[in-house]
């Protein structure tokens, strides 16, 4: 009787598990059940084209807060119109070496001139001068004087006039400053075919790698040679080292203003930029819910953006934060725009 009692106990317990596992498994179907309901009912961001055959994304307000995405309105900017030049940052070392040869040569020739001027004085005067000695003095200053033309001239040939042409404390004070790395000299050339009527005003450089600090100089002075591999025409430019380090070699691209008449356009923030398929766009805010992606040309840079001239207007809103996802969301549902 008590084996009879054990085993219906057993059963008892038993059944009560399989109701309880039971129990659970249903919510677990109900609830997983429920979650494919819900991502079968969530939508996704309505995409269609535009008037123009753009794609158009729409979101609501709701969900555009969802997405975190900003907008702001283009300010116009007006600039001086600019000629990219093209180049690199010069080893300064040749021209302190030329610079040092000058100044001893100089030294010499400044030597051999006074003493020169003292013989002839004295033979003039009759006084215990031979004119050997004159003729003597006088061909030691004349080869000093000839050496230093040479090296003048190379500095010319090499540099430009305008370094050849300082005064020695000014040029001095330069090379100084080129051997502690302070300041660095930028050779950049046009493209073939391109000229300027005149000598650039100032100068804004890129340097490669250092895309977002462009440089502004005023220091601009053409070059005494063409580059052979561009064959445009040449300029150096004097550029202030205190920001990041100029280093030889290094890709410049220079902006050089010329003077004709402004130009105007408008200023994009980098944070709008999104690239794709090997492009650079913006999405435009077109009214309360709808953005649409232009394709922009990037190819004056500013130290917060970039200087569009022609393509799109001030005061257009475009997307500032959140224009990755808005890519996302379009190249995610135009597919289905595509197919309908």
């Amino acid at each position: 009787m008590k084996q009879r009692r054990g085993w219906i106990a057993w059963a008892v317990i038993a059944a009560a598990a399989v109701v309880i596992l039971g129990s659970l498994l249903a919510d677990a179907h109900r609830k997983a059940s429920d979650e494919d309901d819900e991502e079968i009912s969530s939508t996704p961001p309505t995409v269609q084209r535009g008037p123009g055959g753009e794609m158009v994304v729409r979101l609501t307000a709701a969900e555009q807060a969802k997405a975190g995405l900003e907008t702001q309105a283009l300010r116009p900017m007006s600039r001086s119109p600019e000629v990219a030049a093209y180049g690199v940052i010069l080893d300064p070392a040749p021209l302190i070496a030329l610079n040092s040869e000058l100044a001893s040569v100089s030294a010499s020739l400044s030597t051999s001139r006074a003493e020169y001027e003292r013989a002839k004085l004295l033979h003039a005067h009759g006084q215990n001068v031979s004119l050997k000695s004159v003729q003597a003095a006088e061909s030691k200053f004349r080869a000093d004087q000839a050496q230093f033309n040479q090296f003048n001239q190379q500095l010319a040939n090499k540099w430009g006039r305008a370094m050849a042409h300082l005064k020695p404390a000014r040029r001095n004070e330069i090379v100084a400053r080129l051997a502690r790395r302070a300041i660095a000299i930028a050779r950049v050339s046009l493209p073939t075919g391109q000229t300027l009527v005149a000598k650039p005003r100032d100068a804004r450089v890129v340097v490669l790698g250092y895309e977002k600090h462009p440089l502004t100089t005023p220091l601009v002075s053409f070059a005494p040679s063409v580059d052979p591999s561009l064959q445009g025409e040449s300029f150096l430019l004097e550029l202030d080292a205190s920001k990041f380090p100029l280093v030889p070699g290094a890709a410049v691209t220079a902006y050089l203003r010329s003077a004709a008449p402004p130009e105007e356009g408008v200023i994009l923030p980098r944070s709008a930029v999104v690239r794709f398929n090997n492009a650079a766009w913006v999405y435009v805010r077109l009214d309360a819910n709808d953005f649409a992606r232009r394709e922009v040309s990037l190819t004056v840079p500013l130290a917060h953006g970039w200087f569009l001239p022609d393509s799109l207007s001030p005061g257009t809103r475009v997307v500032v934060t959140g224009a990755q996802t808005l890519l996302s969301d379009e190249l995610g549902a135009s597919h289905r725009v595509d197919e309908d």
